[in-house]
């Protein structure tokens, strides 16, 4: 935090700028953010404390609800300077964030809930594979909303899937999806690295119960594939994660002697009636 004097209102006041290194990300962000500040006086009291909720960040004013009268903290009767030291309490957490670079605003799932300890409103995902196993946190009424198995799990922490495929930022990407952030994920320049990322979502979705992001990562398979490949992984993706409508858009694809080839390797009690009709239906075309 720096202390930045400004004039406003013809007042000369000192107004507190908040900075932070978003380390090699390298694209310019803004963030929403909670902030507390507390000049105290040199006894120890409070001379000035208010709290903000809803603060974006940067700004090109600084924070001006947190601004205070020059003269007022000069003033020796105020008793704010100790030995010509001024002291300040402050602190801020990030809610969310919007990268310049596509416009959408994302939640922030790296740090613990604001208040967390007095409200029950943070769910725990313990990620074995993630940097210094460091969790994910999300909101708890929104993970149980859109899984019926966390729901049903009796625990307000879940552990990640045990696939060394998938790495920290898959699951964090997913949980964005369930949180209503719509990614774009149909983003990446490399066809390749695209459909992969989303499938590595379908999957971690799939292993949480996290319904409305399958059918998300469904639409963008569907979007991005426009002539998908006829191999098993993809087959299998549609129906490990009960994709119906991309299911049907490889079937358009696929002839009848393909498709007879797959299913042998697949292994048919894998599938849900629903696939198997539509492979059946394919098969006697």
């Amino acid at each position: 935090m720096e202390l930045s004097p400004q004039i406003i209102n013809d007042r000369l006041v000192i107004n507190p700028w908040l900075s932070c290194d978003i380390g090699d990300i390298g694209t310019e962000v803004q963030s929403q953010i909670r902030a507390y500040f507390n000049f105290l006086k040199k006894d120890g009291s409070s001379g000035f404390k208010i709290a903000l909720n809803n603060l974006y960040w940067p700004s090109d004013n600084g924070i001006i609800e947190a601004c205070m009268d020059v003269e007022e903290l000069l003033d020796e009767k105020n008793g704010f300077l100790d030995n010509g030291s001024l002291t300040i309490e402050y602190g801020y957490q990030i809610e969310s964030q919007k990268f310049y670079d596509d416009g959408i605003w994302r939640f922030n799932l790296v740090d613990v809930f604001f208040d967390w300890n007095n409200q029950d409103n943070m769910f725990i995902f313990l990620i074995d594979y993630a940097p210094k196993k460091t969790p994910v946190f999300a909101h708890r009424q929104i993970v149980k909303l859109h899984s019926k198995k966390i729901f049903d799990f009796n625990e307000n922490w879940v552990r990640g899937p045990n696939d060394n495929s998938l790495d920290y930022y898959d699951v964090i990407d997913c949980l964005q999806i369930v949180h209503g952030v719509r990614e774009k994920l149909s983003h990446w320049d490399i066809s390749k690295i695209r459909l992969e990322k989303v499938s590595k979502i379908a999957r971690i979705a799939s292993h949480y119960g996290f319904f409305n992001t399958i059918r998300y990562c469904e639409q963008q398979l569907i979007e991005v594939d426009e002539h998908p490949k006829l191999n098993t992984t993809n087959f299998e993706l549609a129906v490990d994660c009960n994709m119906r409508r991309y299911l049907i858009h490889l079937l358009i694809h696929i002839n009848t002697k393909q498709l007879a080839k797959l299913l042998r390797k697949m292994g048919l009690e894998k599938m849900s009636a629903e696939s198997m009709k539509a492979c059946v239906a394919k098969l006697f075309n």
